[in-house]
């Protein structure tokens, strides 16, 4: 129960920072619109480029998601059991 309610915790104090890179990314995807629907957008070639690094950074985002809650198991799983008090 200690380990469950640690991992949920620092779960928990991570999530602000997930709130950030999500809100990060929608401002991006919607500013890209904005600008490619504006006809002021850049070359084809720039372009897809600058979709490239978006989509690059995403799984960035995604796999050090990905990465954190393995850890989170990990320790959970390294973090000894403690018995309850014998009856």
């Amino acid at each position: 129960m200690h380990a469950a309610l640690s991992n949920a915790l620092e779960r928990n104090s991570r999530l602000p920072l997930r709130v950030r890179q999500l809100e990060r990314r929608l401002s991006e995807s919607l500013g890209e619109q904005v600008w490619h629907d504006s006809g002021l957008g850049a070359s084809v070639d720039i372009d897809q480029l600058q979709r490239q690094i978006s989509h690059l950074e995403r799984q960035v985002v995604d796999l050090q998601s990905q990465l954190d809650e393995r850890k989170e198991d990990l320790q959970a799983a390294r973090q000894p059991i403690v018995n309850s008090p014998a009856r």
